[in-house]
């Protein structure tokens, strides 16, 4: 088993927890078995999951090696632990700077949060805690916008800002 932290762990891989990790292998065998399956069905995919499929078949023989000994797979578990940090560390990192940009604004969208919590994995509560302006929903946005008329008066009495 690799110590860096270059691939996904074995845990997400066959979507079994890790923060309790199973130890029937009869169980862990069913679960290796039915990615087996799905990754040589997905080989005649569209080319990112045809590659992400061969990839994972790839690593067979190790996952297996790892996740069917009881030593080897509490050493992935702390792998997956560390991997998940890493990983939601990044994506915390693309986050906020996302969130930065959008905020200048004065406010966010409540559909912007789904995106980024769906696009990276991270629960909608998280994202909105990260968030200092204020959210609002689509129907809101409106009382948010300046009118033309509005526009044009903050840009009458800014005209100095212009050059």
């Amino acid at each position: 088993m690799s110590q860096q932290l270059n691939r996904e762990s074995y845990f997400n891989i066959l979507n079994i927890p890790y923060d309790s990790p199973e130890t029937d292998k009869h169980t862990i065998k069913a679960a290796i078995n039915k990615k087996q399956r799905e990754w040589s069905q997905n080989i005649c995919m569209v080319p990112k999951i045809a590659e992400k499929s061969k990839k994972y078949l790839s690593y067979l023989n190790d996952i297996e090696k790892v996740m069917l000994d009881s030593v080897l797979r509490k050493k992935e578990a702390e792998y997956a632990k560390i991997y998940a940090t890493e990983k939601e560390k990044k994506a915390y990192k693309k986050i906020d700077k996302i969130l930065r940009v959008l905020s200048v604004k004065g406010f966010i969208e409540i559909q912007v949060i789904r995106k980024l919590s769906k696009k990276y994995s991270i629960l909608e509560d998280k994202v909105k805690k990260r968030i200092s302006v204020k959210i609002i929903d689509e129907e809101s946005k409106n009382e948010f916008t300046f009118s033309n008329t509005e526009f044009k008066f903050v840009e009458k009495k800014f005209h100095f800002m212009k050059k």
